[in-house]
């Protein structure tokens, strides 16, 4: 089978990939603002810069903003987002989805795990969560296998803190469902941050 996006596959630019892409958007931008209002030193980027890399080599993942400079909605923006406090990562947000064929989707999850596990090689507090979205339940089966190429340890469905959390609930999830976990594992990460420096 030829690599990329496979013919049957749904890629990033079908209904229900839009919708939870702009879920994801939605809950990010909502939880930075709730945060940021109790914890003014907590900071998000919409790129992974090569900068943060041990190395300081490589290309930069850009996110992009939720919105152009104009004020208008910026249709490339993915919804994911790093959180900082003190300027130090603290949570990596990111989607993925998962369906058998779709090579260049699981390429840009290996690319954003890379950037993660470099990055917490140095920074052992650091949190990623991946909402996963599938249409068929035996995609999800597939998906876990992935699990074992991963450097860090993972949870499915439940915070794993300072490691990796993917959450496969539901085919598409719910904005409240998203502002919940990450909420969470905001507070969780941004908790343990202030006791590591007390």
């Amino acid at each position: 089978m030829p690599g990329g996006i496979q013919v049957g596959s749904h890629g990033t630019e079908s209904n229900f990939a839009i919708l939870d892409k702009e879920n994801l958007r939605d809950a990010v931008m909502s939880c930075f603002e709730l945060a940021s209002s109790i914890y003014p030193d907590l900071g998000i980027e919409y790129t992974l810069e090569h900068s943060r890399l041990p190395s300081r080599q490589g290309l930069d993942i850009n996110f992009y903003p939720p919105f152009l400079s104009n004020g208008k909605d910026c249709q490339k923006c993915t919804g994911e987002a790093l959180f900082t406090y003190n300027g130090k990562p603290i949570l990596l947000v990111t989607r993925t989805y998962a369906e058998n064929g779709a090579d260049a989707t699981t390429a840009k999850l290996y690319r954003k795990q890379y950037w993660y596990e470099k990055v917490k090689s140095y920074n052992s507090h650091f949190s990623h969560v991946t909402f996963v979205t599938a249409l068929k339940d035996n995609d999800f089966d597939n998906f876990k296998e992935l699990g074992s190429d991963l450097v860090y340890p993972h949870d499915i469905n439940e915070f794993n803190f300072g490691q990796n959390s993917f959450y496969l609930n539901g085919k598409i999830k719910s904005q409240k469902y998203i502002t919940d976990i990450i909420m969470k594992s905001l507070n969780k990460c941004i908790s343990v941050h202030d006791k590591s420096i007390m």
